[in-house]
């Protein structure tokens, strides 16, 4: 039963929201075999000044080498 989380650092207009759940309902029904039932979505905005503290450093930094997909960005410290 896969579950999938969109954190993003911008708004996005409620058709965007629908565009990427639609697309990725499909890409997931057929990737994993498993009815549209089973699958869940979830979608995270945040401001880019709180996607730092929130995302950036509780979740990407420490998977740094781990995560499917790295960012081609890094966060320096002041």
């Amino acid at each position: 039963m896969p579950h999938m989380t969109l954190k993003i650092a911008q708004t996005c207009s409620d058709e965007k929201k629908k565009a990427f759940v639609d697309q990725m309902t499909r890409t997931m029904k057929e990737l994993f075999d498993v009815p549209e039932e089973q699958l869940s979505i979830d979608f995270l905005e945040f401001t880019p000044s709180d996607w730092v503290d929130r995302v950036y450093y509780y979740d990407v930094q420490p998977r740094a080498g781990a995560l499917l997909k790295e960012p081609g960005y890094e966060i320096v410290s002041a």
